[in-house]
């Protein structure tokens, strides 16, 4: 886990969003953050003061990554993405019918994101949209996972856009940009933009169905 003032990403998914219709692979921006990763090992690099709010924690590594740490621009991607996502879920269990079903999963997932959403509570309009700009930065970097975060994100975040907008031709142009940045951070050993671009192939995701390329990754 990476704490940052209170929100933790983690190495294995954390949400499967209700909200966005998973037209992605399933890998989780943070998947590849693993134990061998010096973005998690390193913490002394980011400390988690206590005394700061989100908002100038994330303030705080957008400064660094403007003055050149792409990490640290990483890491306030990750903290505003998992805010970005708890707020989807919230607005999807609004959606869920009154039922004894619905009501069981509503108290399960409410419970689990209630403390990240109060933690995000004073993240502004602007941080929450720069989060593109940060994870630019990271994947010009190389940072290892950015290139599985800009995967799926889809097109600026809209993960509906693969299915609505198919000839839309920014959908066009995030496909081959993310179909570069997977492959570029494959051939560094990320284990994580491997089974994404294996994924990516093999429901073509991000063009033509190649199974003989997924069988291949895999």
């Amino acid at each position: 886990y990476i704490s940052v003032t209170g929100v933790q990403t983690c190495a294995l998914p954390i949400f499967t969003s209700m909200a966005r219709k998973p037209t992605l692979s399933r890998t989780d921006p943070n998947q590849s953050l693993d134990a061998s990763n010096p973005l998690v090992q390193d913490k002394s690099r980011y400390p988690d003061d206590s005394s700061a709010s989100l908002a100038q924690e994330v303030q705080r590594l957008s400064e660094a990554a403007r003055h050149g740490d792409a990490k640290s621009g990483f890491m306030a991607y990750q903290a505003i993405s998992l805010c970005v996502r708890a707020k989807e879920r919230a607005a999807a269990l609004r959606e869920l019918p009154t039922n004894t079903e619905s009501n069981e999963i509503r108290a399960a997932v409410e419970k689990d994101i209630r403390s990240t959403i109060d933690r995000c509570s004073d993240l502004s309009q602007a941080q929450l949209v720069e989060r593109f700009g940060l994870l630019n930065i990271a994947l010009d970097a190389g940072v290892p996972g950015a290139a599985v975060a800009y995967y799926s994100e889809g097109p600026l975040g809209d993960g509906y856009a693969i299915t609505q907008r198919p000839n839309d031709p920014l959908v066009a142009e995030w496909k081959a940009k993310a179909t570069k940045y997977l492959e570029d951070a494959s051939r560094t050993g990320d284990v994580a933009a491997l089974s994404a671009l294996s994924s990516a192939y093999q429901y073509g995701q991000l063009g033509p169905i190649d199974i003989e390329k997924a069988l291949n990754i895999h």
